[in-house]
């Protein structure tokens, strides 16, 4: 018989329960082995075997360092506030938000105490002073927050618990609604900024600083009545450094359909208007009728509420956007011989975002081509010498300059119609980024008078000679050129040489149109790449639906 001595390892069962023993065990050859004592005799039968039970003591082994907590401690034995802290943001309209408090202990705990700062801003319910929550459950409170009360404020409220104090913290922005109707013309402006290095050879590197355009309008407010004049004074009194919420006027959306006390969806067109998710819009009727809203989510036929609407709404009404902004400029206030006031003011739109949606009708080697038809006849182009004048008054003058061509500046105006047409414009004009990105830009006149029938497949445009070939060549500054067919189709090209010929001039093309092109049948003319020549675009408003632009372009080269 063989006999092995020696302590067994740890088993799944617990120590107190398990034998460690030596065993003997007749004409088997196995190792120590451990069984809980009344498992034994079913394991191993007692005719083949005899066992001998030795007690033996455990091995205990002292570690000396700092113990570290796992996500048992992270999660549980505390109690929670989620979230711990609600930013309210801008109160136009009543707000109501919920937070929970979860007992993560394995036993029941009392909240002794709720301690709460700042009490008149927001309303809590439940409002019990004292709680208990048995191990693992949660409580929902709930808090309701409006437009009345202070400008700005930080609140926050204290659970006392045995050992541990968890905090709520909120913080909020009243804003106070601008609810007067602009005047006409109305203006409106956006502002880029944007570095720009130039070298010598007239390439550019350009920087955009700021990632939004900064959107602000000027409004001239005629009030009409005392009631009107006074209740502006009373709004400026307290809100005028303070945050206000501006109607979009140029976007309104006339709406006829009875909107409802609880209602929660709105029915309106949408599209080719900045109507935002998590964002706001104005009910309007009047200076002293409206109800400022919060948008949820925005779909092309509806708007989806936040909070549910607290009028009857009924007959016509204006829906537009609102936006948070500040007077940032000073203001003015006339009274004339009628008693009647005018009231001017600058505001500076606050929660701006860039629409990045632009899609151009038309491309010419990635970039888009400026769309014709928006433009108004009679094009203003100027050149600036960009040299330097030095002259100290005693002797001749000297002139000096870093660049090896003048700057080509371009003069547009973009007469706007329609919603949709506005809203492609603007589209536009987010897409140039003030002066970051380009545009071909065809000057719209007979640059090249054509002399000859140019074929489908050739690449050689025959002109009469006005000089291209001896003073400018093939210049980088102008190497691309437009046809543009009275029905609207554009070819374009790239110039790939100019040469004299007598009376006339050759024009070398990239390629071949794939039209015959008779003499008179479109108009031929150089195309530049340019961009904005400010980082600020200023939009007059005509009336509803109707705006100009005046904006400079200018030449570069990439």
């Amino acid at each position: 018989m063989a006999s092995y001595n020696g302590t067994l390892v740890d088993s799944p069962h617990r120590a107190e329960d398990t034998l460690r023993c030596s065993a003997t065990i007749q004409g088997l050859s196995v190792l120590p082995i451990i069984f809980p004592p009344e498992e034994v005799e079913s394991v191993i039968p007692i005719a083949q075997s005899s066992l001998t039970y030795v007690q033996q003591e455990e091995l205990e082994i002292a570690y000396e360092g700092t113990y570290i907590d796992s996500f048992l401690q992270d999660y549980y034995y505390r109690v929670h506030i989620s979230p711990a802290a609600i930013a309210f943001g801008a109160i136009v309209n009543p707000i109501e938000e919920t937070f929970i408090v979860w007992n993560a202990w394995f036993e029941t705990k009392t909240c002794s105490d709720v301690a709460k700062t700042n009490d008149t801003e927001y309303t809590l319910t439940p409002d019990d002073s004292s709680f208990s929550l048995v191990a693992l459950e949660a409580e929902t409170f709930t808090l309701n927050v409006d437009e009345n009360g202070a400008t700005e404020f930080i609140a926050t409220i204290t659970f006392t618990f045995s050992g541990e104090t968890p905090v709520l913290r909120m913080t909020g922005t009243r804003v106070a609604v601008f609810p007067f109707e602009p005047s006409i013309p109305m203006m409106e402006n956006l502002t880029w900024q944007t570095d720009i290095i130039r070298a010598i050879d007239g390439t550019e590197q350009r920087i955009s600083i700021r990632p939004v355009p900064r959107q602000g309008f000027k409004f001239e407010v005629v009030l009409k009545t005392e009631q009107e004049q006074a209740r502006l004074d009373a709004l400026l009194f307290t809100w005028m450094k303070r945050s206000w919420g501006v109607p979009i006027w140029g976007e309104l959306e006339e709406h006829i359909e009875n909107i409802s006390v609880d209602d929660t969806v709105i029915n309106i067109d949408t599209t080719n208007a900045d109507f935002r998710d998590d964002s706001y819009a104005i009910i309007w009727q009047g200076f002293d009728s409206y109800e400022s809203i919060k948008i949820e989510t925005v779909a092309d036929n509806s708007l989806t509420l936040e909070t549910h609407i607290l009028n009857n709404w009924t007959g016509l009404k204006w829906i537009m956007p609102l936006r948070i902004a500040y007077m940032l400029s000073p203001s003015s206030w006339v009274s004339d011989a009628d008693e009647l006031g005018r009231f001017s003011c600058d505001f500076t739109i606050k929660d701006n975002e860039l629409i990045t949606t632009y899609s151009a009708p038309t491309e010419y080697e990635s970039s888009p081509v400026l769309d014709a038809s928006l433009v108004e006849g009679g094009l203003e182009n100027k050149v600036e010498n960009d040299a330097k004048f030095t002259d100290y008054g005693i002797d001749t003058f000297t002139m000096f300059s870093d660049s090896n061509f003048n700057i080509y500046v371009q003069r547009h105006i973009f007469r706007l119609n329609g919603k949709e047409n506005i809203w492609k414009f603007r589209e536009f004009l987010h897409y140039l980024y003030g002066r970051r990105n380009t545009i071909w830009i065809s000057t719209d006149k007979n640059d090249f008078q054509q002399t000859e029938i140019l074929g489908a497949a050739e690449t050689e445009l025959t002109v009469a000679n006005v000089g291209w070939a001896r003073n400018m060549s093939l210049n980088i500054l102008r190497t691309h050129i437009a046809f543009t067919f009275p029905d609207g189709t554009l070819y374009h090209k790239e110039i790939t040489g100019i040469t004299e010929s007598g009376d006339e001039e050759i024009i070398g093309l990239s390629s071949a149109l794939g039209i015959e092109v008779g003499i008179g049948d479109c108009v031929i003319s150089l195309l530049d790449k340019c961009r904005l020549t400010e980082d600020k675009v200023e939009l007059e408003w005509q009336e509803r639906q109707r705006l100009i632009c005046r904006t400079n372009f200018t030449k570069v080269i990439e």
